[in-house]
């Protein structure tokens, strides 16, 4: 308690050399390793068994009770000791730090090599395998002695879960609601949104829908003649769990400002030849095909979404955001702090100008990128991704499951517009076995119009992230009609 109170005994800001050869697990109570439970110094290259404390505790009587992380952490602390000696273990295993192409790591097993994935400094806040309820990192001696106060009283993270994100999705209003998918975008309960305003003279929801992906596109400035006209929205959560949706526009059209929870295909002023519906991150888990339409006019194959998971094989989504093609686009990279989750840093991506992504510390670089269409080696079209630093172009294959470097911890695939309204369902529910079983849309069954290879995209500050209504119940039963009208 005196160390939590006072971390700073652990201080040197100029320690030696020598005590380099030793690096200190970190134990915490929580899942974000922000609640200091123990430490514990090994010795480079030498071999150090751990008990492995069993989760659950029987006494005399048979009754059995869960061993708290603080209790576990008596056998980190004093292996030999009454306490841990009182503990029910299952074994031990053995601990070795050791350094290997200059990368400094923790191996888990009797031999070297066994699960070496354990990298000091890496900044992951890791379930522990040897103390029930307890979480891990490792740091450097050098490290924890310069910056005691960092891992002893880490600072206390914002959360932004699943449950505080929400997807407005846009409807063509000559078609069903739902089945007639047009655009997506996402927003973070609680921040305030600037949308710009797209209007068409054809009553084109999908070209609408440009200024909704990114209000900076050449698409987008067609509909508006370069008229700057923004409407403010605001969703959260009011204290019974409701959704409130303030959309500015709504006296426009006879519609209040605020509403809790908003009924499903609603008007709206901002994009008006769209219905809208919103979502929680949750819903949208629940039910995918909410984003469904199987044959989206062409305007939609100027779109592309990156969806990012909270997995490194793209199974638990995360978030999703939408660019328009041949279009720059920013996205700041999020300081890699072991207390931040993956789902956390994704409110940079869905709302990089919001409050949400402002309260994460940001590292100074982001990247600038865009996403066109390209001629793959079969003379067929291939969405390409761009990095503007580099000028380098590659090929996206949707399947391909990538790790982050902006938000690390996450993972993402980047996909076509028309693929993801096609199978909404193989993006963001995933099947655990191959998804190749869902058939995706294909560039040659697109219209002749739809995109082509541009290599001179507009720039986007890519600053407005989006919102808009929901009801589940309805979703489910609009969603089951329109998959009967289908048939």
């Amino acid at each position: 308690q005196e160390l939590v109170e006072n971390p700073s005994v652990l201080l040197n800001e100029d320690p030696p050399d020598k005590v380099d050869n030793t690096v200190y697990l970190m134990y915490y109570t929580d899942d974000r390793c922000t609640n200091f439970g123990a430490l514990k110094g090994i010795l480079e290259n030498s071999p150090t068994p751990f008990p492995v404390v069993n989760s659950t505790l029987v006494d005399g009587n048979g009754t059995e009770s869960t061993i708290s992380c603080e209790l576990s952490l008596a056998c980190l602390l004093n292996p030999n000791g009454s306490t841990c000696s009182s503990l029910p273990k299952s074994g031990t295993s053995t601990l070795t730090y050791e350094t290997v192409d200059n990368t400094k790591r923790i191996c888990y097993g009797e031999e070297t090599g066994d699960d070496c994935t354990h990298v000091v400094n890496s900044t992951t806040c890791k379930k522990s395998d040897h103390f029930p309820g307890c979480y891990t990192t490792q740091v450097s001696a050098l490290d924890l002695m310069q910056n005691p106060s960092y891992y002893i009283t880490p600072p206390k993270p914002v959360s932004y879960p699943l449950e505080k994100t929400f997807y407005a999705v846009f409807y063509d209003t000559e078609g069903r609601c739902y089945g007639s998918a047009i655009a997506a975008e996402g927003g973070v309960a609680g921040d305030t949104i600037d949308l710009q305003r797209g209007t068409s003279e054809e009553e084109n929801c999908a070209a609408e829908c440009s200024c909704l992906l990114d209000p900076f596109s050449n698409e987008c400035f067609f509909q508006t003649k370069g008229l700057i006209d923004t409407s403010t929205f605001f969703v959260n959560y009011t204290e019974d769990n409701s959704l409130l949706v303030c959309d500015g526009s709504n006296p426009a059209i006879g519609l209040p400002v605020c509403t809790v929870d908003p009924p499903v295909c609603q008007e709206n002023n901002v994009y008006p030849s769209c219905t809208v519906s919103i979502f929680t991150g949750p819903e949208l888990v629940a039910v995918p095909n909410v984003l469904q339409n199987i044959k989206p006019p062409k305007e939609v194959g100027k779109s592309a979404y990156l969806v990012f998971y909270n997995d490194p094989v793209c199974l638990e989504f995360g978030a999703m955001r939408g660019v328009v093609l041949d279009t720059y686009n920013y996205f700041p990279k999020v300081d890699d702090l072991f207390f931040y989750t993956c789902q956390d840093k994704l409110a940079c991506l869905i709302n990089p100008q919001g409050s949400a992504c402002k309260s994460l510390a940001q590292s100074q670089s982001g990247a600038m990128a865009y996403f066109t269409m390209g001629t793959n080696e079969d003379g067929g079209q291939q969405l390409m991704r761009c990095m503007v630093d580099t000028e380098e172009c590659v090929p996206i294959d949707s399947e391909e499951c990538f790790a982050s470097e902006l938000y690390p911890g996450c993972y993402a695939r980047v996909v076509w517009g028309p693929d993801l309204l096609a199978q909404p369902i193989r993006y963001i529910t995933p099947p655990t076995d191959s998804p190749t079983a869902y058939p995706s849309a294909s560039p040659s069954s697109m219209p002749s119009d739809s995109p082509s290879v541009s290599f001179a995209p507009t720039m986007s500050s890519s600053a407005t992230r989006r919102s808009l209504g929901y009801d589940i119940v309805s979703c489910l039963l609009c969603g089951i009609c329109s998959y009967l009208l289908l048939l």
